[in-house]
Parts: structure tokens; C-alpha cells; sequence
């Protein structure tokens, strides 16, 4: 996927990089663990991602890593609620385990200890950011971590009244809903503006000829 992104080094402005795998080195429908990312292969695949973005990349441009999501928020949110086909979550879950066609067997799981120690597989990975940070460095752009922000997100939606389970797409059980994805983008710009100004850049010169041209687009 990422060498799918088009950059010129020489003419184009920098860039920032939102470098966010979210469950896929956890998740897939094989019913085993041995199917997930080591800590090791991790960081091997990480950093060969991470030359590849500096041989594309414009002087300047900066990378922010996004950990990998708090994924046992599925199963707490979820099992017990009922699937638009008329089952509870946890008889989905199960059902689809049992195929091997889960798109998440480590989180989408009756077993506590399934569950548990995706969870703690998924923060030895999200460690491995901050360990490239501390140890490598890149000529076109400066790295950044941050935890993937499902509590806050989650924290903000409970206190507007919100129920957690309406933070996960409805129909695969696993995804995060319209609005958690406004939320989580919401969170992460918030962060970027506070913490990290220069990542974001100069405000865009030409934004009030790009209003008189196109006019009021409702945001878009």
C-alpha cells in the first residue's frame, strides 16, 4: 500500500505521513497466534516501509506512527448485543471462528485469554514505534508516535451520552463506526495542533483565493 503513494522529492511540497496498521499484524481468521507479527518482524517491516518514505519523500516532511488499536473493546462492547441477522455478537464471533474466516480471531473471541494476550501482542508491537524512534533517524522527515486515541474517543462519545457499541460499524462487528472515525480524525488533529505545530505546517497562502473560486462547500 504505501508505495502506492506518489510523491516528487524535488518539486513537491513535504508531507505528513499518518502511519497507522491498526489490527492487521493481530487479526486474520487463523484460529492460532502463529500467524501474528512478531515484535521482530515488525520492526524489520517497519523500517523497510520507512526507507521507502524517505526515497519518496520531500525534504522536511514529517511521519506520525499511530500505535495499533485497543482491539478487547469489541468483544466488551459487542458480545452480548444483537447482529443485524438476529444472533448476539458472541454467536457471530464464534460462527465465523469456526469457518476460520474471522477477520480478527484474536479479538472477536469468546476465550478471555484469546483476548488478553492479542491485547498484549498488539502493545509489544505499538512499542516497536518508539523504539525506531529512539534508535534510527531519516534524512527526509521526522517521526512522531502516538497510542492509538479508542479511549479518548471513547471518553468523549460516553460523555456526550453516547453508548460504546455505537463506535463499531454494526454489520462486521469489528470496524470502527462513522463516528468513531470522526472522533478518532478529531483527536489526532487536536494532538497534531497542540503537540506537534510543525508537523502540520504554514496555513495554506492561497485559501481565501481557493474560497473566492469554489465558494462555501459545505466542508468539502
Amino acid at each position: 500500500i504505501i508505495e502506492s503513494m506518489a510523491r516528487n522529492p524535488e518539486t513537491d511540497h513535504k508531507a505528513l505521513v499518518i502511519f497507522a496498521l491498526v489490527g492487521n499484524d493481530v487479526c486474520s481468521g487463523h484460529t492460532d497466534f502463529s500467524h501474528m507479527t512478531t515484535p521482530e518482524d515488525f520492526q524489520t517491516n517497519v523500517l523497510e516501509s520507512l526507507e521507502y518514505l524517505n526515497s519518496t519523500l520531500p525534504a522536511g516532511s514529517n511521519v506520525l506512527m499511530v500505535g495499533l488499536a485497543q482491539g478487547e473493546v469489541l468483544w466488551n462492547a459487542m458480545y452480548n448485543r444483537t447482529h443485524p441477522i438476529g444472533c448476539t455478537y458472541e454467536a457471530l464471533y464464534d460462527y465465523l471462528n469456526c469457518l476460520q474466516i474471522s477477520p480478527c480471531w484474536g479479538w472477536m473471541n469468546s476465550n478471555a485469554t484469546v483476548r488478553a494476550l492479542t491485547s498484549l501482542r498488539a502493545r509489544e508491537l505499538s512499542a516497536v514505534y518508539e523504539t525506531i524512534i529512539a534508535n534510527y533517524s531519516f534524512a527526509n522527515f521526522e517521526m512522531a508516535y502516538t497510542p492509538f486515541p479508542l479511549p479518548e474517543a471513547i471518553k468523549i462519545w460516553t460523555d456526550m451520552g453516547g453508548q460504546v457499541y455505537e463506535l463499531i460499524e454494526p454489520v462486521d462487528g469489528f470496524h470502527p463506526s462513522q463516528i468513531a472515525n470522526g472522533l478518532l480524525g478529531q483527536i489526532i488533529s487536536d494532538m497534531l495542533i497542540k503537540d506537534l505545530p510543525d508537523f502540520i505546517g504554514p496555513v495554506n497562502p492561497n485559501n481565501d483565493l481557493i474560497q473566492e473560486t469554489f465558494g462555501d462547500q459545505g466542508g468539502y
